[in-house]
């Protein structure tokens, strides 16, 4: 009898110590989730903000469904709110066609020129077009509107007596294709040129007759796509102003934007962090890692107003008094209040999440295997992108996830660093249940979020078991 007793009393014990995660999950998803989704299928009214599913009437229950708010997001007589995405896309690929047909072949003259300074020269002349852009970019905000008229084109073609009024230059398709190819045409040579030029010099014949580094064009055509997409390269200035969208759809697409851009920007940035950690001394490793958390033992609404008070505009922002002060710049940069700010905010709250994963993974990493590549006359660079990278890809994903799922439905950073102009999916749930006290809408579009973010955890639950059988 003391056995059984014994058994069972073991028995529940292990199935309380299981049964408290999913206990947890109970009540802290799965109970606000079917509350959330209840107030979705409901009714708006004011008082209170939403009628009841159930309704009574003598000795009856009536469940009543209303999914007028799921039709309302998807419903809209003018779809012409996703021209603009369209337009980008066709953008993208075209600059990509473009770019990589014009780059090989610029690359593959480069590597035949003998001239070793002309050829440094060239390269050069070739990479400068994208660094000036991404500082117009970085300084289209606070560019004076009546010089962007009269550009460098219009001011010689005016001082020769060419002509007498300024052309419109800005503002239109070829302008743009023209720009978009100028500025993105590096992306696709520079690579291509080191591995032809790289290929030159082997002593390996390779297979491929026609020469062609398949490897770099598609890296390259995927990060050149990703620029145009992102319109980081290519500035307003050169016609992609705001546009006016679905009041819906628009923020669900403005806010995956944010999230895929934030996350690749935290990936570049905290990738060398967390592998020059991971590679300092044991005693080192620890006062980095502390660095890196220490920021989030701060309450990130105050370090969002931090930011607020380093980017202000006018003369109120630190870093405009500094500027200023250096003479660097004579004008304030306006940069609160823009989409430049919300980055800012983002990657700088989020780093840490992309930063911990990646060098959890780094530092477990065998280096003999890099001495052993060295030891067989493998260069750094190429042992490094062929046993490091991807020996750390658990860790690049992880920290993909841990970024991306929550940026989806930032609230705090972009409005108070980005204000009240741009859409994007929290902020609109935030109207729809506070200004609008439209609580069914905004729950509905909380429930489509969540059905969007599925995919992604999904994925990191997969991959993390994976990493937890290996």
């Amino acid at each position: 009898m003391n056995t059984k007793l014994a058994k069972l009393a073991k028995g529940l014990g292990q199935r309380s110590v299981i049964g408290i995660p999913f206990l947890w999950l109970l009540l802290f998803f799965l109970l606000p989730f079917v509350i959330v989704l209840k107030i979705s299928l409901s009714e708006s009214d004011y008082s209170p903000p939403y009628h009841p599913m159930l309704a009574w009437a003598e000795d009856q229950v009536s469940i009543i469904i209303n999914y007028s708010s799921y039709i309302s997001i998807i419903k809209d007589d003018d779809w012409s709110y996703l021209d603009p995405y369209i337009a980008l896309l066709k953008l993208g690929l075209i600059t990509v066609l473009f770019s990589i047909l014009i780059g090989y072949f610029l690359a593959r003259w480069l590597t035949k020129l003998t001239n070793r300074k002309l050829q440094v020269a060239l390269l050069w002349g070739v990479t400068i077009p994208t660094i000036v852009a991404i500082l117009l970019h970085g300084f289209a905000s606070y560019t004076d509107t009546a010089y962007t008229a009269m550009g460098i084109v219009n001011h010689l073609l005016v001082k020769l007596n060419i002509i007498h009024q300024p052309l419109t230059i800005f503002n239109n398709a070829f302008i743009i294709y023209l720009g978009s190819l100028f500025t993105h045409l590096s992306i696709v040579t520079i690579p291509v040129f080191f591995e032809l030029n790289q290929r030159e010099y082997s002593c390996i014949a390779s297979n491929n007759s026609f020469n062609i580094p398949r490897k770099s064009l598609m890296i390259s055509a995927v990060l050149v796509f990703i620029c145009v997409v992102g319109k980081y390269i290519i500035p307003n200035p050169l016609g992609f102003t705001g546009f006016v969208g679905s009041s819906y759809l628009t923020p669900y697409l403005n806010s995956l934007e944010l999230a895929f851009f934030c996350t690749l920007f935290c990936l570049i940035i905290g990738y060398p962090m967390a592998y020059a950690i991971a590679r300092a001394s044991q005693s080192l490793q620890m006062v980095l890692v502390l660095l890196i958390i220490m920021p989030t033992w701060t309450a990130l609404l105050i370090r969002v107003y931090a930011w607020m008070t380093i980017l202000g505009n006018g003369n109120n922002g630190l870093m405009n008094q500094l500027l200023l002060h250096l003479g660097i710049i004579h004008k304030p940069i306006e940069i609160l209040n823009t989409y430049l700010a919300v980055y800012i905010g983002v990657i700088y709250s989020y780093l840490p999440f992309m930063i911990l994963p990646l060098y959890a993974n780094l530092v477990k990493h065998d280096q003999s295997l890099l001495e052993a590549a060295a030891d067989l006359g493998t260069k750094n660079i190429v042992a490094f992108w062929k046993i490091t990278v991807p020996l750390s890809k658990n860790g690049i994903i992880a920290g993909c996830m841990l970024v991306f799922i929550p940026v989806i439905g930032e609230f705090v950073v972009p409005e108070l660093l980005g204000g009240s102009e741009y859409q994007l999916i929290g902020q609109t749930i935030y109207r729809e249940y506070f200004s609008n006290n439209d609580w069914p809408q905004a729950a509905t579009l909380a429930i489509i979020m969540l059905l969007i973010l599925i995919i992604p955890i999904h994925l990191f639950n997969r991959n993390q078991s994976k990493e937890m059988e290996a």
